[in-house]
């Protein structure tokens, strides 16, 4: 949260995350989705790097899914969570949860 808190003492217009939601605690991802959110609304860009799914489904918009460095789904986290090469790749059982 604190390098979170350095990167927008910048101002940027482009944010972009990797794997902020890990070690976070259910009351601190409810705070981060709630800024990433109001940040979003106010015009930022914010790319996010993600493997914690609940967190990353229930916020964005779009996913890109890549595995082994190649893309094998780009499209709303609903899809995602059907599409075969996802589940196969990082889903497993969790695509049914």
């Amino acid at each position: 949260m604190l390098d979170l808190a350095r990167a927008l003492a910048t101002k940027p217009r482009t944010l972009i995350l990797d794997e902020p939601a890990a070690g976070l605690a259910d009351g601190e991802l409810h705070q981060l989705s709630d800024l990433l959110r109001r940040l979003h609304r106010d015009g930022m860009t914010i790319l996010l790097i993600e493997h914690h799914l609940d967190f990353l489904f229930n916020l964005v918009d779009s996913v890109t899914v890549l595995d082994h460095g190649e893309v094998i789904f780009d499209g709303s986290p609903a899809d995602a969570r059907k599409d075969a090469r996802v589940i196969e790749a990082y889903l497993g059982n969790y695509a049914g949860a």
